[in-house]
């Protein structure tokens, strides 16, 4: 998303060096390959990162724009056969590059043998969706105890931010960064979770030259509710002077806020028509408050054009729009944009990126980050997400809130307009903004060998938008095949006599309403006999739960993808002459705490009235983030449901015990 804003960031480089044009200096490895070393417990581990290095050249081959070369270095220690096959194969991508200078790559087995590569071996894939391909080869003659290691070079158009990842799902014994660049360009640096920091060596005259070595860096593997990329061991970097054009700071959050601000707002004549026609089309003159004027603006860009990023380059123009209703995210930003502040609704543009991989740092102007566009609106404290077709006014995308971005607005001091840009907080929805609701009654049949059911489930926030954004679309089979997904999540026999959405139809005035789904079903999911003793899965009503029951030592902080809650109303007519035997265990409570409030909690309960049991859960998540040494609390909640879905209630005959 972040090319038309570096597009025009890029052309501030092009500056001329008054030098000799460079080459770049050859990377090579050891020509006698390194023995493994291995620390007591390292042999045990499935493979192990003997060596990792990361390198960027910068070279002036020709006067006015450098030529960026990448190295990356590797080597592994495969200690099992899974870990021999996981490895032995190599990938290069070749997008942006222009040449594939270097490619080299051994085997070192146990008996010290070496295996080279046979470079007529190496193949390449073609990727028709990002427009280039892979080279792919084979290393031959690896077994368990071998080192495989390679290294390549490419040369590739220059990029001036970046960003290096140097901890893995397996343990690292070296890794180690290094930026060359003319001493014209300056770099600036910021390492995370503990990764050393960047330096620069100031005993070399001739160029800049930065290095950064970590050493025994611990396996981090992925773990539930938590940000994998956010917490790795990792690099971030940036160009931050040409001295050429002077001490001026490159790239900062003002320069990226003011580019894109003239890219959004320096319309053209035609583009101004046919903003004025589609504004006429929408009659946004009939809607009475800005909420319902803006509503009315996204949902007709939303259902009248489509995104295609595959398309030509160029056509973000709204006059381009216009006439072939498709364009880039970009494009359909623009778009909109243009259509609200025509509409004089006051709105600011806010720049940032998904925190799945990493949040937004603030304090580090790397354009890296800006990735996505979202556009707020001031005065009714809401974002549109302009290319999310499924979602409305009111809601982004849960991965670009509860992280920072950069906010554009419009500054004017009388006839004179100009962005002002700051990094603020996108603040998540609510828990109560995004909930799965049921309302469950169930009877048994007869012979006490199936229950009668009828489920109202009401979803309110993400889940119920991608349901409603499909509805309009879907043929009556597809569409009653997804409505019956809805139920039978809780038992695949489900015998469904009744199935309706309570509403189909939402516009943009009623868009963020509750999705109500009524149901009945029979079904023999839920009881089974044991004896003289009649089993009921009560627990199983509310649908499979996460577990964290892990054994092992928790490594990373939780992170929710958005705040949640569940509230459940379950009412059980029990069979005449049977007593519930352990009614005490539908009674579950967890709660964590966090500045003296309740941030995540589940509770169940219940009330027993003649025949009529009723079983009360209610479940939520306050909070995206929750610290490492409190995971424990947060566990324990997550477990009070899962332990609730493995309750089964027994009835006997007679009196309870």
């Amino acid at each position: 998303m972040k090319y038309p804003l570096l597009l025009s960031a890029l052309l501030c480089i092009t500056w001329s060096l008054d030098t000799c044009a460079q080459s770049y200096e050859h990377y090579s490895w050891e020509t006698t390959p390194a023995k493994a070393k291995l620390k007591p417990g390292e042999a045990s581990q499935p493979e192990v990162q003997l060596y990792r290095h990361i390198q960027y050249e910068y070279s002036y081959e020709d006067i006015n724009s450098p030529t960026l070369y990448f190295t990356r270095h590797e080597m592994v220690r495969v200690n099992t056969d899974e870990a021999v096959a996981s490895n032995n194969r190599i990938y290069i991508s070749m997008n942006r590059v222009l040449e594939l200078v270097e490619v080299h790559a051994r085997t070192i087995n146990p008996d010290g043998r070496v295996v080279e590569l046979n470079k007529s071996d190496i193949k390449e894939v073609e990727d028709e969706e990002v427009g280039s391909g892979y080279k792919i080869f084979a290393i031959d003659g690896a077994q368990t105890g071998s080192i495989i290691e390679y290294y390549y070079t490419s040369k590739m158009a220059p990029s001036y931010f970046g960003r290096e990842y140097f901890q893995f799902q397996r343990p690292t014994k070296k890794a180690s960064f290094k930026l060359i660049g003319p001493t014209n360009l300056q770099f600036e640096f910021k390492s995370y979770n503990g990764f050393a920091g960047v330096i620069k060596n100031d005993q070399i005259k001739d160029k800049n030259v930065y290095t950064g070595v970590g050493q025994d860096i611990p396996s981090l593997k992925p773990e539930h509710f938590s940000a994998y990329n956010d917490n790795r061991q990792r690099v971030e970097f940036k160009l931050a002077y040409n001295s050429v054009k002077g001490n001026v700071r490159l790239f900062t959050w003002e320069a990226a806020g003011q580019n894109i601000y003239a890219q959004m707002h320096n319309l053209e004549k035609q583009e101004l028509k046919k903003v004025d026609k589609i504004l006429k089309a929408i009659h946004v003159e009939q809607y009475n408050t800005p909420f319902l004027k803006a509503a009315a603006i996204e949902d007709y860009v939303k259902t009248k054009f489509y995104i295609d990023e595959n398309r030509s380059s160029n056509n973000y123009s709204i006059d381009f729009i216009y006439k072939n209703r498709f364009s880039s995210k970009y494009g359909i930003t623009r778009l909109m944009v243009a259509l609200l502040e025509k509409a004089d609704l006051p709105i600011e543009l806010v720049l940032t990126n998904n925190r799945g991989d990493v949040k937004m740092d603030g304090s580090f102007e790397s354009y890296n980050y800006l990735d996505e566009y979202l556009i707020y609106l001031p005065k009714e404290d809401k974002y549109i997400a302009p290319y999310h077709s499924h979602l409305r006014l009111e809601m982004a995308p849960a991965e670009l809130t509860a992280n920072h971005g950069l906010f554009v607005r419009t500054m004017k001091v009388r006839d004179y307009a100009y962005p002002v840009s700051e990094i603020r907080y996108i603040a998540p929805a609510k828990a109560e903004d995004n909930f799965d609701n049921m309302d469950i009654t169930v009877d048994f049949d007869q012979d006490l060998t199936a229950n009668a059911i009828r489920m109202d489930r009401s979803f309110k926030g993400y889940q119920a938008s991608y349901i409603k954004a499909v509805l309009p679309l879907l043929e009556a089979d597809k569409r009653e095949e997804m409505m019956k997904s809805l139920v039978k999540f809780m038992g695949q026999d489900a015998d469904i006599q009744d199935l309706t959405f309570a509403k189909t139809q939402f516009d943009f005035k009623t868009y963020q309403e509750p999705l109500t789904l009524n149901s009945t079903f029979k079904t023999s999911a839920f009881v089974e006999r044991a004896g003289s003793a009649l089993l009921f899965k009560a627990g199983e009503l509310i649908g499979p739960q996460s577990e964290l029951y892990q054994e092992e030592k928790r490594m990373l902080p939780v992170e929710n993808e958005y705040n949640r809650s569940y509230v459940r109303t379950i009412r059980v007519t029990l069979p005449d002459a049977y007593e519930v035997q352990n009614l005490k265990d539908i009674v579950i409570e967890a709660e964590a705490m966090h500045e003296g409030k309740i941030v995540y909690s589940f509770k169940s309960d219940y009330t027993l009235e003649g025949r009529v049991l009723q079983i009360n859960v209610i479940e939520a998540y306050h909070e995206i983030f929750f610290p490492l040494e409190r995971f424990e609390d947060f566990r324990k909640v997550v477990n009070a449901a899962a332990d609730f879905n493995k309750v089964v209630l027994v009835m006997k005959q007679g009196k309870k015990i």
